[in-house]
């Protein structure tokens, strides 16, 4: 069985050789293009020693710029992270990869750094995580006493390390903690507001938010069609979620937005350890 369609290459170069089909279909046009290159090296080898034509020279110089080429394509896409066959579990027919032959890679691709998937951006990565983190930190219940207990261990945090921060804990839009300690401002309540907003919007963590348009190459004030008076992807609020849904946020707002929402973070595991 083979493990592709016949395919004709290089028709439009090699018209007058007939059409060279490989075995193999690699996953980018370029790797198409070069793979057939190199089997029909094999092709012009015979024409090379079974045929004297006069124009052998110009046959040969032929040849060794075809290998050439190739080489270079094949190094610079498998040095990117593709193959120059197939590794996926399936082939586009339905057919399994075991029922097709498995060919070694080449001598001249030895050596070569290989990923069979994309390597995540700094920005996808910190991403998950944040995602990961939202995921585990969820709560059977969570009431007044919840909210009173965060809040001073916020506190109690914020003291300990000389943070001039603001805290705050919302339940839908009721306010049932705030506490701003020395060196906070107005303007950090004001902060907490916006990043509030982009929470109940979005339904995850502020930093997730603007973490999540960064890493599709956009920026959250220009792109999220909101008012970036009003709303700020910026790290320092967190959701409360109740066996999955969201039903309150936990803010800190004073200092760097990953220390924001580090210290957020860090203050309802420690309540979600202290419950059990």
């Amino acid at each position: 069985m083979q493990c592709g369609p016949a395919q004709p290459f290089l028709d439009r170069v090699l018209d007058q050789h007939g059409d060279v089909v490989p075995q193999w279909i690699p996953r980018k046009r370029e790797l198409l293009l070069a793979h057939g290159l190199l089997n029909t090296r094999r092709w012009f080898v015979g024409k090379l020693l079974f045929q004297s034509d006069n124009d052998l020279l110009d046959r040969a110089v032929f040849l060794f710029s075809i290998h050439s080429f190739s080489l270079c394509l094949l190094r610079r896409w498998v040095k990117r992270g593709h193959r120059p066959w197939p590794t996926t579990r399936q082939w586009k027919d339905g057919s399994a990869v075991e029922d097709c032959p498995r060919r070694r890679l080449p001598h001249f691709l030895e050596g070569l750094e290989m990923t069979d998937a994309p390597t995540l951006s700094a920005e996808d990565r910190k991403l998950e995580i944040l995602l990961e983190q939202e995921r585990s930190i969820q709560f059977d219940s969570f009431g007044f006493a919840d909210a009173w207990a965060v809040g001073s261990l916020l506190v109690e945090l914020g003291l300990e390390r000389d943070h001039p921060i603001a805290i705050a804990i919302m339940f839908g839009d009721q306010r049932v903690f705030h506490a701003s300690l020395p060196g906070a401002s107005a303007d950090n309540d004001g902060w907490l507001e916006n990043k509030f907003r982009v929470v109940r919007r979005f339904a995850s963590s502020s930093l997730a938010v603007g973490t999540r348009f960064r890493a599709a190459g956009r920026d959250f004030d220009t792109s999220s069609r909101l008012d970036p008076r009003t709303h700020a992807a910026h790290g320092g609020a967190f959701p409360l979620r109740v066996r999955g849904a969201l039903m309150g946020v936990v803010g800190v707002s004073g200092l760097a937005q990953q220390l924001d929402h580090d210290l957020v973070v860090e203050a309802l595991r420690a309540h979600l350890v202290t419950r059990g």
